[in-house]
């Protein structure tokens, strides 16, 4: 009996004891830096950083080097007449000499001009070269600057979702961490509660032995150290999952020891309910909409942008021939400033229009987010201020419990009660005091919630 008592008065102090240190701080502190799904939200903000660079850098000149070598046979060919337009010249020469040297011994001796065949060369030479050192740079590009643009924005949008899902975590793993300690508090009190029913137990079939009491009592107390042991055996099921549950959050192993602390308040400001609704705009969902606004909007002067010119400068410095070499016939360069300039693309105004509706789209977004995490913000604090009631309930509920086991058991010992009515008051101190832990830990967990619906606590932005 005594140690009855001195069980329910631990567990009746619990409330107001507490630890100088409080182990839930570093294990948040475990889940910023272990949690798989954080890890990889991390990573895809990391990408859109490589993506905000690589817009940067569009913006900048490009040099690259170009070199082709080329071999060809065969293909179209061009007949060039030379022969039929020299070789009449070349005759008529000739009999003009033979003419001159018959008439005069001083006219000059010419060789005569031998006949010359037509040329046929094809169009693709047999080896040619080209190798060119290029560099094109952007000097006014609308388009360009409006990825950036919306490039920064996204990078917003990425910060504010990793925000997000570290103030998500927060939760998971106190509501994770509370569920623990509620299971493991449940499964302690079943094991003294059985270390109880098993004496009674004892002490009634020494009774019954003795011929001082019926068989029936004595199923009776063998029917309630069933019941417990059955109790004992869901207790401790619910304290493995809960403790699998919180290492899966902070990627541990599942079976990893948890450090227990016996006081679980947490320093959360008795705001009021006007308090809590105007919280929210703190929240990061509204932020990350926000930031996806206006990405959405630069997407609208993106698409406008194929309207706009757009100009760039493009040099080249190479050499060409049928082989490689560097001289005044060979090398060459070659300077250019491109202009580009849309005038008329039905189809560029089609996607301004659908980029102007989703810009409209995610403003009635945000507009219902609000109302949602608002309403969530309400929900929460109604729901925290309902738990905190619970528990003077659960409280008075056990001390009273108490009370009554203890004059049921005076009885029983003065032989004015039975086994029955003793087994009764057992089991409803039992369940009292289940109840309470069950009321202690529930306020932890809708102080957790109320937290989170709130934005109260301090997340680091990125």
């Amino acid at each position: 009996m005594k140690r009855t008592v001195i069980f329910i008065l631990i567990g009746l102090s619990i409330w107001g004891a507490g630890y100088a240190q409080n182990p839930l701080v570093s294990y948040i502190d475990t889940a910023f830096q272990q949690n798989l799904q954080l890890a990889q939200r991390a990573l895809s903000y990391q990408k859109q950083l490589v993506k905000v660079r690589e817009a940067n850098a569009q913006l900048l000149p490009v040099f690259s080097v170009q070199a082709r070598l080329s071999m060809a046979r065969g293909g179209r060919a061009i007949n060039i007449p030379v022969g039929d337009l020299v070789n009449p010249v070349y005759s008529n020469l000739n009999v003009v000499n033979q003419l001159g040297a018959q008439i005069s011994d001083t006219y000059p001796t010419f060789p005569p001009y031998p006949e010359i065949d037509n040329v046929q060369e094809n169009f693709l030479r047999r080896q040619e070269q080209e190798t060119v050192i290029r560099m094109q740079a952007p000097i006014y590009n609308a388009a360009l600057i409006s990825n950036r643009r919306i490039q920064d924005f996204q990078k917003e949008v990425m910060a504010a979702d990793l925000a997000g899902y570290r103030r998500q975590l927060v939760r998971d793993v106190k509501r994770a961490y509370f569920t623990y300690l509620r299971a493991w508090e449940g499964f302690q009190l079943y094991v003294s509660t059985l270390s109880l029913v098993e004496e009674n137990l004892r002490t009634t079939q020494s009774l019954f032995d003795n011929h001082k009491i019926t068989q029936d009592e004595v199923f009776s107390a063998e029917a309630r150290v069933r019941e417990i042991e059955q109790q004992l055996a869901v207790a401790n099921q619910q304290e493995q999952s809960a403790r699998a549950y919180f290492n899966y959050l902070l990627n541990r192993p599942l079976s990893a020891p948890i450090e227990r602390m016996v006081n679980s308040l947490q320093d959360l400001p008795n705001q009021s309910l006007t308090a809590a609704r105007q919280s929210i705009a703190g929240k990061e969902e509204l932020a990350q909409l926000d930031y996806a606004i206006q990405a959405t909007e630069e997407v609208v002067q993106l698409e406008r942008s194929a309207f706009l010119p757009a100009i760039g400068i493009q040099a080249d410095y190479g050499v060409q021939g049928v082989d490689y070499r560097i001289d005044a016939e060979s090398d060459f360069f070659l300077g250019s400033v491109v202009l580009t300039w849309t005038l008329f693309d039905q189809s560029a105004k089609r996607r301004v229009e659908q980029a102007t509706l989703d810009v409209g789209k995610l403003q009635h977004q945000q507009a219902e987010l609000r109302s949602q995490l608002e309403l969530q913000a309400i929900d929460a604090w109604y729901a925290w201020q309902a738990s905190k009631k619970k528990i003077e309930q659960a409280r008075a509920e056990v001390e009273a419990s108490v009370r009554s086991y203890e004059l049921i058991e005076k009885k029983y010992r003065q032989g004015q009660a039975n086994v029955l009515e003793r087994s009764q008051a057992r089991t409803q101190m039992t369940n009292a005091e289940a109840r309470l832990i069950l009321a202690r830990y529930d306020e932890q967990i809708q102080a957790a919630e109320l937290e989170y619906a709130t934005a109260a606590f301090a997340i680091e932005k990125k």
